[in-house]
């Protein structure tokens, strides 16, 4: 991936600086900035986001919302059950608190956080366990699709599962 940064002068002769790039795929993107300064910034960002395979392309931004509906829609071959179950989830723990998120901007530690809440509002530890999962098979395959870099719900703490022993 070459980057290049060159000069455009407006009809109003003003220097415009255009950085631009290609992708792994072969496709063009380019930014325009008063300062060339700007124009380098943007593109040695997006040099290191592809070197350390953490780019995604913009037109593949979506929010935790519309990806939640696709992903809930391609699910097929479970039993009616549990894809009402896990529907239920998204509508009632996952949209609710990430619908507006683009899934880029979702970090493990915010997903820690909401698991924390939920520990600390006394929620059984298998509802808990039950929401994460939920929210990890969601953004599995967003980055089997080049989404995300990787799922950021792997490794998140969760609260243990007390079984209960029968009376002696």
């Amino acid at each position: 991936m070459a980057g290049t940064i060159s000069v455009d002068v407006l009809s109003d002769g003003t220097k415009r600086y255009r950085a631009r790039y290609r992708d792994v795929g072969g496709r063009q993107h380019e930014k325009r900035y008063t300062r060339k300064v700007d124009a380098q910034h943007w593109l040695d960002e997006q040099t290191s986001a592809m070197v350390t395979q953490t780019w995604t392309a913009p037109e593949r931004r979506v929010t935790v919302a519309a990806w939640a509906e696709q992903w809930s829609a391609a699910q097929t071959g479970l039993k009616p059950s549990t894809l009402y179950g896990y529907r239920s989830i998204l509508k009632a723990r996952i949209v609710p608190r990430w619908g507006f998120y683009r899934l880029a901007d979702v970090t493990h530690a915010e997903i820690a956080s909401w698991v924390a809440g939920f520990v600390s509002d006394d929620l059984a530890p298998s509802t808990v366990r039950q929401a994460h999962r939920v929210f990890s098979l969601l953004l599995t395959p967003a980055v089997r699709d080049g989404r995300l870099p990787r799922n950021p719900a792997i490794g998140v703490p969760l609260p243990r599962v007390r079984l209960l022993t029968p009376a002696s």
